[in-house]
């Protein structure tokens, strides 16, 4: 198991334990609103990451057509690049 995975299952079981406390405005049956502004943060995804799936299998076309915040730098909590190539680019002859 993910190290991030485990404290995960750690939260849930401690706010399993304590069954909820704190939520009595909701046990007393009123709404509770919530409205979380945007930041323009990228949210980071534990325990999966960011992946940028690039939208072309030519190999020459990959950095060509790319705005300035497509790239790996830009991104905060990316941490996987998914680049589709067919094979016989990567070995273009048998053997």
């Amino acid at each position: 198991m993910k190290p991030v995975s485990a404290l995960f299952m750690a939260a849930l079981l401690a706010a399993t334990i304590t069954h909820g406390e704190g939520l009595d405005t909701m046990q007393n049956g009123e709404n509770v609103t919530v409205k979380p502004r945007d930041t323009g943060a990228a949210l980071i995804n534990p325990g999966m990451g960011w992946t940028m799936h690039f939208y072309s299998n030519v190999p020459r076309n990959y950095g060509s057509k790319l705005a300035p915040f497509d790239t790996l730098k830009d991104f905060p909590g990316l941490s996987t690049v998914y680049l589709r190539l067919p094979w016989a680019y990567l070995e273009p002859e048998e053997g």
